[in-house]
């Protein structure tokens, strides 16, 4: 809940704990996608760690489910910055 609260506001590491978790499944479902989109926050944002997995992440999705992540990291993006 905290994570996810730090997160939304553009913490980086938090981002990064929650894209871990969707991918491993520790404390929510297992969801790749959103894994992608939350890795891909961290990374953009400087966590190191997030681009090599949002770069595996992205090998496990569909063209199109990447295609949808990449479109809802933006969103999510634009949204976390405009905040304010």
């Amino acid at each position: 809940k905290w994570y996810l609260k730090a997160a939304e506001q553009g913490h980086a590491p938090a981002q990064f704990i929650i894209g871990v978790s969707y991918y491993s499944g520790k404390g929510v479902i297992q969801n790749i996608k959103q894994a992608y989109i939350w890795n891909s926050l961290a990374a953009t944002n400087g966590v190191k760690e997030a681009i090599e997995i949002r770069n595996f992440l992205a090998n496990e999705l569909s063209p199109s489910a990447l295609d949808e992540a990449q479109e809802s990291a933006a969103k999510l993006y634009k949204k976390i910055n405009s905040v304010g």
